[in-house]
């Protein structure tokens, strides 16, 4: 029985002995974020009598070189009177790390320690053992640490410099190639067009810098020159210029220049973003491209001088200067190249013309639209100018004779949007006879639209209102100012129209109550080289007419035309310039009738056809309208001045007028007469009269003394004028 628990106790011991500890929270293992360490009780081992614990590091060796940051410190320790504390440290330069921990009495262990993260450089481990008497035994270990080299050399070439032209063959490339670790070969490339040469060599001593001066022979035209370095991880470092080497140049470059689209003209007319492309070539053999520079004038300003390295565009609008040149790498310049375009950002603009028998009404069917006869002629025009309308004042000059009513007129004003492409309505305004005007400013519109609406009086005596439109392009309107000899000036790029009694024949807006008394515009720049207007001009006016339920194609518009059918039509047009900037589509509706008729032609007026200056003489005319319509007559007095529209009158009742003339001189009386809804006739036949020389000496010094009154005090004038014109 004893054996048998004897034999018991012995296995028992046996394999409690073979169990690893670890010091685990205090009991033999330690771990951080850097280390992991633990001891393996081997009870089995026989110690060696010593005074103190014997500790061996068996792994790494001592004073090891390592490149992986992960060490393993293996090793043992023995003392026949038992162990049960150690310790262990880790220094590196510039810090260390340290731990310790008790464990049940052993007398012989291994030990095993895990270091993540070694420092480069030196790193100490010192492991240390106490047996249960207090000695201490220990061993160390000194590993160097050095992190896997994975950066290549720098190279620099420091002369000559990258892209240089140069006029000696022999040269002597110079520069320095520096590594962290050390250089361990060194080595250059040369290639030209043709053929290629280099060498390279090793170091007899790594080394952390490494100047170099390499000569080198040029060939003609372009040569790659290329330097490398490489270390002891075969990191390989370069650099690399190019160089051209020329006998002699001294032709300068030549450069052209492409205009993308859109464009017109040969590309003097661009638009905003039509790009332009700056090519140079320098000539054979010679030393290649530098550089293109440019500039752009517009608006009275020029640009700094620019280096071209892409397409540009023109910014601004109107006319601009471009000046551009290149240069060679051996500094021949070009002649400066200087050109002309204008960008033309804007579309034209359509007006239509709608003779007489015309005027507009308003119904629940078809709401607003023209009533015309057959014989109605329709003149649409595309324009296509920059100048813009600024200010115009309107003017009811009527006087005012029987009804009240029947002189104003209500103004509807309209200006063109070119980013909508349809008019807008701006001002509503009730002129009276000789009342306050209608003034209105733009920031610039390329064209208006004026509607005026008026009460006549029919046969029957019945009042009704009466619709006139009028449609006026900027240069509409300079056309008419000039043809009416209106007094214009010209001040900062800006026109001023003006209505003067005694010089000018009034511009009549829609037929007979309103004049244009005064209006601006803004005049089209105009470049200092060159005759070509600043846009690219009308390419087409288009137009297609609905009748009888549908649609004609679009077509050109290449005249006047006339709608010689009854009915209802749609009539729709715009201009496309050449350029390719596309008008907004205009409609209007239209109503053929065969039974509305303008007044016929007045019959030739008759009254005396000689007299006396400053005497009033009288003249009478008549003529007859098909539909009944009351008649106003204009009598145009030959000396530039006209009667205003008199009237109504009644189809076929005699109208008579008094005038008198200023000057001696021959003469042609002329009439025209408009019914009540704004058909005019044409001009009658002249009546030739002559006025002779034949006053009193005192009428003449009394004459010299009003004009003179009337030079000083210029707005009696107008005044006067305006009162005998309109009256």
């Amino acid at each position: 029985m004893r054996r048998r628990l004897l034999a018991m106790l012995i296995i028992f011991l046996f394999v409690s002995s073979i169990f690893t500890i670890g010091n685990e929270a205090g009991k033999g293992k330690i771990k951080n974020e850097k280390v992991v360490a633990s001891i393996t009780y081997k009870s089995s081992e026989y110690p060696i009598a010593t005074l103190q614990p014997i500790v061996v590091i068996t792994q790494p060796e001592d004073g090891a070189v390592v490149t992986d940051p992960h060490l393993v410190v293996l090793g043992y320790a023995s003392d026949e009177n038992g162990m049960n504390y150690w310790e262990w440290e880790w220094r590196w330069q510039g810090g260390s790390y340290s731990n310790s921990s008790y464990f049940e009495t052993a007398e012989y262990v291994e030990f095993r320690i895990d270091i993540y993260g070694l420092h480069p450089g030196w790193n100490l481990v010192i492991v240390r053992f106490k047996n249960i008497y207090g000695a201490i035994g220990e061993d160390s270990v000194n590993v160097t640490y050095n992190p896997p080299d994975t950066e290549p050399p720098q190279v620099t070439i420091e002369e000559p410099e990258d892209g240089a032209v140069l006029s000696n063959p022999d040269i002597m490339l110079r520069g320095v190639a520096r590594d962290n670790v050390g250089i361990t070969q060194f080595g250059y490339t040369h290639e030209w067009e043709g053929g290629a040469t280099g060498s390279s060599w090793p170091l007899e001593e790594p080394t952390t810098e490494y100047p170099f001066e390499i000569p080198i022979t040029l060939h003609e035209g372009w040569n790659k020159i290329r330097v490398e370095a490489s270390d002891n991880a075969s990191n390989v470092g370069y650099d690399e210029i190019n160089v051209t080497y020329v006998t002699e140049d001294t032709v300068p470059p030549t450069t052209t220049k492409i205009v993308g689209d859109p464009q017109y003209d040969e590309g003097f007319y661009v638009a905003s973003e039509t790009p332009f492309t700056l090519i140079a070539e320098d000539n054979e053999g010679g030393s290649g491209v530098k550089a293109i520079y440019y500039r752009i004038w517009n608006n009275g300003t020029w640009t700094d001088w620019m280096e071209y390295t892409r397409p540009f565009t023109l910014p601004g609008e109107y006319f601009h200067y471009l000046e551009y040149y290149a240069v060679d790498n051996a500094g021949n310049e070009e002649e400066v190249h200087n050109q002309t375009h204008s960008v033309d950002n804007y579309a034209p603009v359509t007006t239509i013309s709608i003779s007489e028998p015309s005027y507009i009404e308003n119904t629940t069917e078809l709401g607003e639209h023209w009533i015309v006869s057959p014989d109605t002629v329709f003149d649409v025009k595309g324009v296509d100018d920059c100048c813009k309308i600024k200010r115009i004042v309107l003017y009811n000059p009527v006087t005012q004779k029987k009804d009240k009513n029947e002189d104003k007129v209500r103004i509807k004003l309209y200006r063109w949007s070119d980013k909508k492409g349809e008019f807008v309505l701006v001002m509503t305004k009730t002129l009276m006879p000789g009342g306050e005007p209608l003034i209105k400013s733009f920031k610039g519109t390329k064209k208006i639209k004026i509607k005026a609406t008026f009460e006549v009086t029919t046969p029957d005596g019945k009042k009704k209102e009466v619709i006139k439109e009028e449609m006026l392009s900027c240069k509409d309107l300079m056309d008419k100012g000039d043809s009416h000899k209106y007094l214009n000036e010209t001040e900062d790029n800006e026109k001023i129209y003006t209505f003067s009694v005694e010089d000018s024949q009034p511009i009549h807006v829609n037929g007979t109550r309103v004049i244009f008394s005064e209006f601006k515009v803004k005049l089209c720049p105009k470049p200092k080289k060159g005759v070509r207007k600043c846009f690219s001009g009308i390419k087409s006016t288009n137009c297609r007419i609905w009748h009888n339920g549908k649609w004609d194609d679009w077509t050109k518009i290449e005249g006047p035309f006339n709608l010689p059918e009854e009915g209802i039509y749609y009539l729709e047009f715009y201009s496309k310039d050449n350029i390719g900037n596309t008008e907004g589509t205009t409609n209007i509706t239209i109503v053929v009738k065969a039974d509305i008729h303008s007044p016929e032609k007045p019959n030739r007026p008759e009254g005396p056809t000689s007299g006396k200056i400053w005497k009033n003489y009288t003249y009478t005319t008549s003529t007859t309208d098909l539909d009944g319509d009351h008649i106003y007559y204009l009598f145009d007095w030959g000396d530039g001045n006209f009667s205003g529209w008199l009237g109504p009158y009644a189809s076929g009742e005699t109208c008579e007028a008094f005038y008198s003339w200023r000057k001696e001189g021959n003469y042609q009386i002329r009439v025209k007469a408009i019914d009540e809804y704004g058909m005019k006739s044409e001009w009658s036949d002249p009546l030739p009269i002559t006025m002779p020389k034949n006053r009193p000496i005192y009428n003449h010094l009394i004459v010299h003394f009003l004009e003179k009154l009337l030079e000083r005090f210029s707005f009696l004038r107008q005044y006067l004028h305006l009162s005998r014109i309109f009256h």
